[in-house]
């Protein structure tokens, strides 16, 4: 299900990226909301870009088999990714929360950031069990 993934990565990034502008908008944030929309839709694609980049390269070199999901190494292997991509993405969107957020304190913008990236990454998460990773293809 290859699909799963080119899905999420061009038209699952806009969808992250509007579920992200509504948590936000319950924050105190600096712009209108259909700015903060295109300014954290673009953080989530500069996030793709930079992870995807990542994933291709450390996956190659490590030898990644993401296309047997029977294999147990193969679930270990994606753990590994999800988490570091997740890392990732919370660094790399980190300075465009800051952007979007009014003056607060630093502490308090990371904690927005990184409380609205998890709740991201648990929906992509959900997405990729069920259409990638196994429930679909395990059953």
């Amino acid at each position: 299900m290859i699909w799963a993934g080119a899905f999420h990565l061009y038209i699952g990034n806009i969808f992250v990226g509007i579920f992200e502008t509504i948590l936000l908008i319950k924050q105190k944030v600096r712009y209108k909301i259909y700015v903060i929309g295109i300014i954290i839709i673009v953080a989530n694609f500069v996030s793709m870009s930079i992870g995807w980049f990542l994933s291709d390269n450390i996956g190659h070199f490590l030898k990644f088999d993401y296309f047997n999901p029977r294999d147990q190494e193969y679930i270990w292997q994606n753990i590994l990714l999800y988490v570091s991509l997740t890392l990732t993405s919370f660094i790399v969107e980190l300075p465009f929360f800051f952007w979007v957020l009014e003056k607060q304190k630093i502490i308090s913008k990371i904690i927005i950031a990184f409380k609205i990236n998890c709740w991201s990454a648990l929906v992509v998460l959900i997405y990729y069990i069920v259409f990638q990773w196994g429930i679909i293809n395990l059953i």
